[in-house]
Order: C-alpha cells, then structure tokens, then sequence
C-alpha cells in the first residue's frame, strides 16, 4: 500500500487577474514560477485558516511531511511582464531616493488546481469546512500581497494509488521515470522549472527544493512515474496527480 492510499484529499480553484511567485534565482529582474511554490501553498493555508503569522508559527503547523500537495493547471500558462517602479524603502520618499523601475513577469489570469491532504485531522477538518462555507480568515493572494486570489471549493476526494500514465498534475521530476510519446493529437509543451520550494521551516531556510515538470498547455503528461494516485469520489473521470 502506498504512503496515501485511502487518504481523503480537498480539492479547490485558485484564481486571479495575475500571480507573481519570485524565482529564488532572480535578482535584477522579478521572474516568476508558472505555479505556486508548495512553501508559498503554506502561506495560502494559513490565511484561510487563520494560523499565527508572527515569527512565521504557521510554518510549524507544515512540518515536513505533515502536510501534501498537489497541483494542476487548469488553463495554458501566460506570462506577461510589465515595468514597475519600486520603493527603496518603506513609507515616504526621502530625499535622496528615487523610485526604481524594475521588470516583474506576472503569471495572466492564473487557474490552478489544488489537491491538500494532511496528517493533522482537526487542521484538515477545519480548512474543509471553511472552503465549504466559501470563508476566509484572510484575504487570500496569489504571491504577494496586492494581488487578490479565488477560492472555489470543488469538493472532497480519496487518494488511491495506481500506475497511471497520463498525469493531470505538474510532475515532481524525482518522480519521473520516463516521458512516453503523447496520444495522437495531444500538442505538448512541456517545460521544467528548477529550484522549485517545496519545504520551509519557520526560519524561512527552504531545505526542500526540486525540479518540475509541467505541461504549459495545461495538458497531461504522458509519462512512467512513482507514486502516482487517482482522485476518486469527485466525478467519473479521476484526476490523477502527483504530491510533493
């Protein structure tokens, strides 16, 4: 049996005008990660939940391995990149400083899908009932704090293992065995993202990361992977997806 065989998973939309994850790698430009890092996922959680922010205590909640993933594109990803003139600091203008113009890549009307399951049954059971209820402790973003994000709860599921080899979710490259040639018609693009977060501890040292693959169409990926596990009880056609 597989670590998340008969685990009940939560599944809600995530969406907004624009999203902006910064690429750790990033200096002189803000680049950013087609889908949100898992870390930046905790940040998400705790918002709606209403966990401590101070000191980051939210984090201790998502110790690693509590708390799994996964993620979906549910549109073709589209960047746009747009000049912003950012403060050198906060409050007023001082004298001496100017504003600086910097190029920031945002992710166009993002709509992701996400897959949450966790070890804590009185975390997981309240996060269920307020994404039944439609409520939020705090107004959720997508990566930073002037970009406002949608939740929409889809509904409840259980995680059953299998050897799918047509993936709904963005592939933690561990994972991957093989990439096998697509169906007849299916025009992938697929694409991979490293030095993607995936584990951070409150002092906000990430000691997890790992390369992504993912389909910028939104498409499945036809490969031969580990670990892969069905979406059951949503509707007839499970989603089958891969959790960090």
């Amino acid at each position: 049996m597989s670590e998340l065989d008969g685990m009940p998973v939560l599944v809600f939309d995530l969406t907004g005008p624009f999203a902006h994850y910064k690429k750790i790698f990033a200096t002189t430009t803000a680049l950013t990660y087609p889908i949100p890092p898992k870390s930046s996922l905790y940040g998400l959680f705790a918002a709606i939940l209403g966990l401590e922010k101070e000191g980051n205590n939210y984090l201790n909640s998502f110790r690693e391995g509590s708390c799994r993933v996964a993620i979906r594109l549910m549109r073709p990803v589209a960047v746009q990149r747009l000049t912003i003139n950012l403060r050198p600091s906060f409050g007023a203008l001082r004298g001496t400083e100017n504003r600086k113009p910097t190029l920031m890549e945002f992710v166009d009307r993002p709509h992701y899908r996400i897959y949450f399951t966790h070890r804590d049954e009185e975390l997981y059971g309240k996060l269920k009932d307020l994404l039944e209820r439609g409520q939020s402790f705090y107004t959720p973003t997508l990566g930073i704090a002037n970009l406002i994000g949608q939740i929409t709860y889809v509904g409840e599921g259980k995680a059953e293992s299998s050897r799918e080899e047509d993936i709904d979710s963005v592939l933690p490259k561990r994972a991957l065995e093989k990439l096998l040639p697509p169906p007849p018609g299916r025009n992938t693009r697929l694409m991979e993202v490293g030095q993607y977060a995936v584990e951070m501890l409150p002092s906000r040292d990430v000691t997890v990361r790992e390369n992504i693959v993912l389909d910028r169409g939104g498409l499945p990926i036809a490969a031969r992977v580990t670990d892969a596990y069905r979406i059951t009880g949503l509707s007839e056609n499970a989603d089958r997806v891969l959790f960090f």
